[in-house]
């Protein structure tokens, strides 16, 4: 059985409790549940289709794990001193930690979710993190997209003007694999982001009416994503068509 800390490598690459949630040590308790709040959203199984479903649970679970450790004065006290994280999260079971956050957002609907995305979209903390990510990833929008909380295939052209004004105002560097990402690049992106939406379609179906409402709550939230993507049919269709052709046989004259 695997330990946490041993899990966080393996995971998300560091085994700092603190730097899985992107918080300062010195962090508030309302700060931390922020940022557990964003990060549980992201990685919630719900979320995902089957193939990333079950590294989802795992993440899912490693950051309820960590956020039971630092938002505890005592253990938090511990971990801060000694680096040392005293339960094993593996004894829990997914349900378990899906009752733990439910227990933390009670008032958490779909429609707050929603309402918490189009209040972080355009903020002064979106932009911050997208400063973080586009300098950890090197300008590549895969990446960033992906990284992106609630970053759906409809907010690529708002994020890609919000990096362009950040590199205008001399914030970031025009790094070369945003400034000359292939187009062909982001056709094959955004056809990827709407065969996950409707793999999470198909999912939704499976599901019994009767699945617990934290089950409900994420699956609405999927709804709301798939909607919005079926808007960027359109685009896809046309970059399709102008970049992801098949190239034609060059046809040899008859000598």
């Amino acid at each position: 059985m695997s330990g946490l800390l041993e899990d966080c490598r393996r995971l998300f690459a560091t085994d700092c409790l603190y730097t899985l949630f992107d918080c300062e040590r010195s962090c508030s308790h309302t700060e931390l549940k922020r940022a557990f709040y964003k990060k549980s959203l992201k990685y919630h199984p719900d979320r995902h289709d089957h193939q990333e479903k079950s590294e989802a649970t795992e993440r899912f679970q490693v950051l309820s794990a960590a956020f039971r450790i630092l938002s505890d004065k005592e253990t938090r006290s511990v971990y801060d001193k000694t680096g040392i994280v005293g339960e094993s999260f593996s004894e829990k079971s997914f349900k378990d930690w899906v009752d733990y956050w439910t227990l933390i957002f009670p008032k958490v609907t779909a429609e707050a979710i929603i309402d918490f995305a189009d209040k972080y979209h355009g903020s002064k903390e979106e932009r911050n993190d997208l400063i973080e990510l586009y300098k950890k990833h090197k300008g590549d929008m895969d990446a960033i997209m992906d990284s992106m909380i609630l970053a759906e295939a409809t907010d690529e052209d708002r994020i890609r003007k919000l990096i362009e004004e950040l590199i205008a105002e001399n914030v970031l560097e025009p790094l070369d694999a945003f400034v000359n990402e292939p187009p062909k690049k982001r056709a094959n992106r955004l056809k990827r982001a709407l065969k996950e939406a409707n793999d999470c379609a198909k999912e939704k179906k499976k599901k019994s009416k009767k699945d617990a409402s934290t089950d409900s709550l994420l699956l609405a939230l999927q709804a709301n994503q798939q909607r919005r993507l079926a808007q960027s049919e359109n685009v896809l269709d046309q970059l399709t068509e102008k970049y992801c052709k098949p190239q034609n046989k060059r046809k040899t004259s008859k000598k």
